[in-house]
């Protein structure tokens, strides 16, 4: 009975669970090192901002501007962030049609563009490091 048990509480858990701990694994972080949720997943810590701007980046923009990394803090009490991604998907005709031109002249060809994730979180600490409110909205898809 308990397998049973154990295994239904894994089935069910399963639809929550969508955290990627790989860098905490990398690394030896807990997510809570990076993320205001302590198990992970959300809004960035400070430390975590840094580490995502200087470690993770496949492409780093240069600056003549000496002044250090963009924040996500707006003052000491308030900060932001955003969690957006975009997905382009084009297809070309099939293999049978790709290379046919329709009456009009152009090819046949369908264009579409996926939002899969759009997030915005807020973060007021009114009370430093005993009192916080956070916020976690979650605009697409479907939201």
């Amino acid at each position: 009975m308990k397998k049973i048990t154990t295994l239904i509480i894994i089935l069910f858990g399963i639809t929550f669970l969508s955290a990627e701990p790989y860098i905490a694994v990398r690394t030896g972080y807990k997510c809570s090192q990076c993320h205001v949720n302590k198990t992970g997943g959300g809004k960035r810590t400070g430390f975590g901002f840094t580490y995502s701007q200087t470690n993770l980046p496949t492409f780093q923009a240069k600056s003549q501007d000496k002044s250090g990394l963009f924040t996500n803090m707006i003052n000491e009490y308030f900060s932001i962030g955003t969690n957006f991604r975009v997905a382009n998907k084009t297809i070309i005709g099939d293999d049978s049609t790709r290379y046919i031109v329709g009456q009009d002249g152009d090819p046949r060809y369908n264009n579409s563009i996926i939002m899969p994730e759009a997030n915005v979180y807020l973060e007021i600490s009114a009370i430093r490091d005993r009192m916080l409110f956070y916020i976690d909205e979650n605009f697409a898809p479907g939201a």
